[in-house]
């Protein structure tokens, strides 16, 4: 285990690793995160006795997460953990930039 200098519970993040090649992974990550949770929200939507409040949950949780990859410049097409496609996000982010 890493040990870190100071109290920052992610300056562990890029020590001794190539910070492109770590902030890709981060990236794959996020992505594939939220493939996963768009996909929960996508099942919930089928299931007649989730919650309003349920549903409105997870939508903002998916919500805050796209922002959080058209912060960080992802693009349709974007690949998650395993190299698996992330459909669902590339849908979302073709939406999102294409009304820019």
């Amino acid at each position: 285990m890493i040990s870190h200098q100071n109290d920052d519970p992610l300056a562990g993040l890029f020590v001794g690793r190539n910070p492109e090649g770590a902030a890709r992974q981060l990236a794959c990550v996020l992505a594939w995160a939220v493939e996963c949770e768009m996909a929960t929200l996508e099942g919930l939507r089928l299931v007649k006795r989730t919650s309003k409040s349920e549903l409105e949950r997870h939508r903002t949780i998916v919500d805050k997460m796209v922002e959080q990859c058209l912060d960080l410049g992802m693009r349709p097409g974007v690949i998650g953990l395993s190299g698996h496609p992330c459909g669902r996000l590339s849908e979302r982010l073709a939406a999102e930039l294409g009304g820019k």
